[in-house]
């Protein structure tokens, strides 16, 4: 949309988290975990964070 404007650089140095249930029955954390390591190691997380973040 050409009437959309990149109002400025990002100010904040937030910290995103994620909820598991207590004893996490699922194992869930350690697949957020097992997938933000593949994302670190193969660029994508640092692409998403390019693109949205920066």
């Amino acid at each position: 949309n050409s009437n959309l404007v990149i109002a400025g650089p990002i100010i904040t140095n937030e910290q995103y988290s994620y909820a598991v249930a207590h004893g996490d029955p699922g194992g869930f954390l350690a697949k957020i975990n097992s997938a933000l390591t593949a994302m670190k190691a193969d660029g994508t997380f640092q692409r998403i964070l390019d693109k949205w973040l920066s």
